[in-house]
């Protein structure tokens, strides 16, 4: 942390302090409250001078507003900071607390304690996300505030900065993510407790009132000077002008710290998943904003032998916050009102040790090379290969996704494909930030001296084989001796290349498999163990793909996996997938450029995902301890007539479908045109069967589940299919 305050921060204190003879709460303070807003997204921001103070603010000025009676219950976690529970407490209320879960640290969600609870304060913990939409489920009435301290940055799936809601607090400590020395900042969108909090900030001074309410209000206390006119209790927590000139300046810097320190986390958590025989390992979390590391051991002796290694490598160390906080003696009052199996093991086998945008991946290898040693015998070979990968395929959906995932992570990546050229835009079509970590080479998955030559020369610690000739079942009946030479052979030449280059022990590799090589399926839904039956070219081509993984995997004892993917969509899709087919029509026909859509049989089933998810996935599987095969699906169907009324709800147009079989249309409410026709051509009767998949050993082992759902998945291809016809 030597570096959390810079020379051109102190270089600006002293202009500021050389500039100005008031130092104590004002523009400047209203300027970086003004700024965090903007970035946090929220509508009002009140700077204080910690975070432990904001704690007190916020919950002081929400019993008050919305007039909560003492006694009332507040759940918390039993594993959070002191200054979380005090102020429940202090302010007459009942603090339930809720044993914890190792997953992301916050509420075990299968032990949530069944009492009228009034408000839910939870706790985004060391930057990862808390369950915050599982909890509104359970407590559908109570006020949510967020408590996300050092966790600045972290996201909601859907990108959106946590702590724009009801109420959230920020702490600025020394060390953490952007730093004021002391201070914090607390947040709301709601305009009357924001001018309650202004209140209470300053002694409950009306000089602190909105501009507009400020004459009514003195004028009800003619005989009261209105400069000491106290409306409420209140605190005297104003931070000052010099604490504000700081934090402007490092607000600048924020979002490249978290991107430094989410690297760091994603390197840490790639070697963590190596260790779960001796290490809890959390669920990573994507969307996660780093703020430490970590490291819950299964075993007392363990967790010594650890402490040990900290302090011979000088590295510094801390409980994970305050671990139990139930056995602590301020809050002997409730030590025994739950069982805490989870806090205790955090407590007791726990530890972290920084991270902060100082902290390099060097270190962190380090660091896992030492525990390695000492705590399993492995003296370090080589390092985890600065994370390189290869990406064959990367021309396709899943190839775009997964290039892009890696880079974010902090890979290097290398492409392989026909022509040698690299991708140098997003998905979103926005030039890559990360485009000199990206190396094409030309290559062909028919060819394997090919793939010898470039897998030879890059020696990946990881391969993700997302090749596949034309990528869809239709098409290979009408080829079906390309289709088996790129999805079946062409995977047992990226096998063999990795063999024959002496990588079997030292490259991961993931094989993209297919729901099709369950074909004919003998049960629903389909697992891993479910009897493979292929009924297209397609299908037999994967599932040869997928036993010569399986021999590689046990013959050669390579560690190499198959992904079994069922359907899975994006923006990027191929117009001759049906779903891409249905958001391009329906865009058209929204903007007048088509009358009307042609498709098959529209009681036709599938498991819908989205492709980012199950690149996800298949990263995951390669973090794991042992190579295997998973199932990768939502398990969760949905009918083509439930897609083409979505699509068509989205944009604005409500439709009825009519007939049945081949002579069912759908029908636009508003005008009766026919917008949906089913054509001859393109209708299959019913299968008989459904691909379907559980893909429960996945979100077992791997902490994986799908975050899109279906709509997402609808909305998001509209959108982008809006913004190209645009």
């Amino acid at each position: 942390m030597c570096d959390a305050i810079t020379e051109s921060d102190k270089l600006k204190l002293i202009e500021f302090i050389s500039s100005t003879d008031r130092y104590t709460c004002g523009e400047k303070v209203e300027e970086f409250e003004r700024a965090w807003s903007d970035w946090l997204k929220c509508n009002y921001s009140l700077f204080v001078t910690s975070g432990s103070t904001a704690n007190s603010l916020l919950i002081s000025s929400v019993k008050e507003l919305y007039k909560i009676p003492d006694g009332s219950k507040v759940l918390v976690p039993a594993c959070t900071w002191v200054t979380n529970v005090s102020p429940v407490f202090q302010n007459n209320l009942e603090p339930v607390f809720c044993d914890i879960n190792l997953n992301d640290y916050s509420f075990d969600l299968d032990n949530l304690p069944d009492d009228d609870i009034r408000i839910v304060f939870v706790t985004h913990l060391l930057g990862l996300n808390a369950p915050i939409e599982a909890l509104k489920e359970k407590y559908p009435n109570a006020i949510f505030l967020e408590d996300i301290c050092e966790s600045h940055g972290v996201t909601d799936k859907r990108g959106n900065r946590r702590g724009g809601g009801t109420g959230s607090t920020f702490s600025f400590y020394f060390g953490h993510h952007m730093t004021t020395i002391e201070g914090g900042m607390v947040c709301t969108n709601n305009k009357e407790l924001y001018e309650l909090m202004r209140l209470k900030r300053s002694h409950g001074m009306a000089r602190h009132l909105l501009p507009e309410n400020y004459d009514d209000v003195i004028a009800k206390y003619p005989n009261i000077n209105p400069k000491f006119l106290f409306l409420t209790d209140g605190y005297n927590f104003r931070n000052t002008e010099i604490n504000a000139v700081l934090g402007i300046e490092q607000l600048k810097r924020l979002d490249e710290n978290i991107r430094v320190r989410r690297k760091n986390y994603v390197h840490y958590m790639v070697r963590l998943n190596r260790m779960r025989d001796i290490f809890h390992v959390p669920k990573y979390d994507e969307f996660n904003s780093s703020f430490t590391l970590p490291f819950v051991c299964k075993t007392r002796e363990n967790r010594d032998i650890f402490i040990k290694i900290v302090e011979d490598l000088g590295i510094e160390y801390r409980p994970i916050v305050a671990g139990n906080l139930l056995i602590h003696p301020f809050l002997e009052k409730w030590k025994d009102s739950v069982k805490t199996p989870n806090a205790t093991i955090l407590n007791d086998y726990g530890a972290y040790v920084g991270n902060h945008q100082s902290v390099t991946t060097d270190a962190i290898d380090a660091l896992f090379d030492r525990i390695e040693c000492d705590m399993k015998g492995i003296e370090p070979t080589r390092k985890i290969n600065d994370k390189t990968a290869v990406v064959i395929g990367s021309s396709g959906q899943d190839g775009s996704y997964m290039v892009e995932m890696l880079l974010e992570k902090g890979y290097d990546v290398h492409e392989i494909n026909r022509t040698g050229l690299i991708q140098t835009l997003t998905k979103n079509g926005e030039p890559r930030i990360h485009v000199r970590r990206l190396d094409g080479h030309r290559g062909d998955v028919c060819d394997l001296a090919s793939l010898v030559t470039i897998l030879k020369k890059i020696r990946p610690c990881e391969l993700y084989n997302l090749s596949a000739y034309r990528g869809h079942v239709e098409s290979s009946f009408e080829s079906p001796v390309e289709s088996s030479e790129v999805n079946g052979m062409g995977a047992l030449n990226v096998l063999e290349a990795i063999r024959l280059t002496d990588q079997t022990k030292t490259c991961r590799v993931f094989q993209a498999s297919s729901s099709e090589i369950f074909g004919k399926a003998a049960e629903t839904p389909q697992t891993e163990t479910t009897p493979l039956n292929p009924d297209s070219p397609y299908g037999f081509a994967k599932a040869m793909a997928y036993h010569a993984t399986k021999v590689y995997r046990e013959k050669y004892g390579m560690f190499a996996s198959s992904g079994i993917m069922y359907n899975h969509e994006s923006p990027l899709r191929d117009e001759s997938f049906v779903t891409r087919k249905i958001t391009k029509a329906v865009v058209d026909i929204k903007n007048c450029k088509l009358d009307c859509l042609y498709l098959g049989n529209l009681d036709a089933m599938r498991d819908w995902g989205h492709a980012r998810d199950y690149c996800e996935c298949a990263w995951r599987m390669l973090q794991a301890n042992d190579p295997g095969d998973f199932v990768i699906s939502t398990g969760k169907l949905h009918s083509v007539r439930d897609l083409v009324s979505k699509a068509f709800k989205y944009v604005g147009i409500d439709v009825v479908f009519e007939g049945f079989g081949i002579d069912e249309v759908a029908r636009e409410v508003a005008t009766n045109k026919i917008v949906v026709r089913v054509y001859q051509r393109y209708f299959r009767e019913d299968m008989g069967y459904q691909l379907v998949g559980d893909s429960s050993k996945a979100r077992e082992q791997l902490g994986w589940e799908p975050t899109a759902t279906f709509d997402e998945i609808i909305e998001e291809m509209i959108d982008r299919d809006q913004m190209v016809r645009e």
